[in-house]
Formats: C-alpha cells, structure tokens, sequence
C-alpha cells in the first residue's frame, strides 16, 4: 500500500478549499481518504492553511510521499523543515510533533487592484 500526502477539493464552483488528506495513491482525487491532516484555503489573504503536525510526521515516517504541492504548503507551514531535522537526527520525531498545530502562510505576491479600480485610482493622481 503506497500512501500520499495530497490535496483533495472541496467547496463550491469557483471557491475552492482543499483538505490536506493521506490517502492510499490508487484512490481518487476526492474520494475515500485514511486521515485528514490539514486544511487550506487558497482564497483567504494570505492565504490559510492549518497542518495537523503530528499526523503529518506520522505519515511521513511511515514512508508517505507528499505530492509537490503539499510539499510546498508543509514548507511554508515550517513541517517539512521539521522533518528533515528528524530525517537528518538532528531533532526527535516527538519532540517535533508537539510544534505548532496551525500555521499562516504568507501570499507570495502582492493583491493588484482590478482594472475598473486601477483606472480610478489613476485619475485621482491625475487630477
């Protein structure tokens, strides 16, 4: 059994969030699942995610594979440096698994006005 550490969609058309879940890799996108280990919501800015530390570390050690964009939010969240710490012995699996339970990522980029929004504020500077 090869379980991964991935997304899985849920919300309404256009509003998207995804539960971080591990699932066996035969299984669907968004179907049966082991355990959900987190939550992130893409729309919120910054945008939010809350990591279940560990149930992630859990994972991992068993020998889960997290998808690249899992990896991207663990990395942001700061778990997956806590898992290379135990990877490399630096750290103990549950020393580690006690950090915090939620974490906030901050947006890569900057929110830019719409076009409507940007034209009005160009006349004001204008005028």
């Amino acid at each position: 059994m090869a379980v991964k550490l991935r997304l899985a969609r849920m919300g309404n058309l256009n509003r998207p969030y995804y539960r971080l879940v591990a699932a066996e890799e035969s299984y669907r996108r968004d179907g049966r699942f082991i355990e959900i280990i987190g939550f992130y919501d893409p729309l919120k800015k910054p945008d939010w995610a809350e990591v279940k530390t560990e149930a992630v570390l859990k994972w991992l050690s068993r020998g889960a594979q997290p998808t690249d964009t899992v990896k991207r939010i663990l990395a942001k969240a700061g778990v997956w440096s806590q898992w290379r710490d135990v990877q490399s012995g630096k750290a103990d699996l549950k020393a580690v698994a006690d950090a915090r339970p939620r974490a906030s990522l901050d947006r890569g980029r900057k929110p830019r006005p719409s076009k409507k929004a940007a034209a009005k504020m160009q006349k004001a500077t204008a005028e």
